[in-house]
């Protein structure tokens, strides 16, 4: 397991491999704010070095999110799509999941309780 370390945040990322694909998951662990959503987005390419595309993003431990934050997380979806990768939100914190709702993002991402649950879907 990797850890990136931004202020106020933790990225956690591991590589699963289910039914022969590999995918990454990448769990968040603190605030995605002011202070760190820019140097976030200026190091979206760190989350692909791995060269894989297929995302679960694990927001369970996500605690508070702001509107520049969440250009944060479009442009890790934007990034996984531009190479036909699969992103999936797999375990949410109640707050942030109002949010992702009220950008009406679950019509483009699939929500699932659990890293397990997503990792099932694959």
């Amino acid at each position: 397991m990797r850890e990136i370390n931004f202020e106020s945040l933790v990225v956690k990322e591991r590589i699963e491999v289910v039914n022969d694909s590999k995918l990454q998951v990448l769990s968040f662990v603190g605030q995605i704010n002011q202070n760190n959503s820019y140097s976030i987005s200026d190091n979206i390419n760190t989350f692909f070095e791995s060269g894989t595309f297929d995302t679960i993003l694990d927001l369970s431990n996500l605690v508070y999110i702001n509107s520049i934050g969440l250009a944060s997380i479009l442009a890790i979806i934007k990034k996984t799509e531009e190479h036909s990768g699969r992103l999936v939100i797999g375990g949410i914190n109640p707050k942030i999941q109002i949010i992702i709702q009220l950008l009406d993002l679950t019509n483009q991402i699939e929500i699932y309780s659990s890293v397990e649950k997503a990792l099932e879907s694959w």
